[in-house]
């Protein structure tokens, strides 16, 4: 066997099964939508980031979600007291819970962790405070909290660009993470 056939092997037998991941990304969407901005429609109001939304993840990938809620929800909890991202990831980790009360959900610093038979998803809440920018705000619930900012529609552009010179990128990204 030559050793490109060997890395070929390689990535398939660690590929990602992007039909569950999208099944159980878009439940978390509808879920969510439902709450926050009453709709039941599934495929909006997230970004799917990271690793995976790169196009270099293997099956044992985390799958990064940049889920988008209404900046009332930003207004909203700025105008508490306390560790006010904590609070907002504890929401999120209730609402999950109520859809998913045999799974794993938990809040671990900046994101809510839903952790499922095939699949863990760190769902990142979310917000695009700047119509005139792609930049998302998250929270950090260390250190008393803080609002971090994130560009994962341009991290994709840049990945994109790097691939049209490198095809061989994602595949050697897969191969580093095997």
């Amino acid at each position: 066997m030559s050793l490109n056939t060997a890395f070929i092997n390689l990535i398939n037998n660690n590929a990602v099964n992007k039909q569950d991941v999208l099944k159980s990304v878009k439940a978390i969407a509808k879920k969510l939508n439902s709450i926050y901005y009453g709709i039941s429609y599934d495929d909006q109001n997230f970004i799917v980031s990271g690793s995976y939304g790169r196009g270099t993840s293997i099956s044992s990938s985390d799958i990064d979600v940049c889920y988008i809620l209404p900046n009332n929800v930003y207004q909203r909890f700025s105008q508490r007291r306390g560790n006010i991202q904590s609070q907002l990831l504890v929401e999120i980790k209730t609402h999950l819970e109520e859809r998913y009360p045999n799974s794993t959900i938990k809040g671990d610093g900046q994101v809510v962790d839903a952790l499922f038979n095939k699949i863990f998803i760190e769902l990142v809440p979310s917000f695009k405070l700047y119509s005139y920018s792609s930049e998302l705000t998250y929270p950090n619930t260390h250190d008393n909290g803080e609002w971090l900012l994130t560009n994962p529609i341009e991290q994709k552009k840049e990945v994109e660009k790097f691939c049209t010179s490198y095809q061989i990128y994602r595949d050697l990204c897969m191969i580093l993470r095997c």
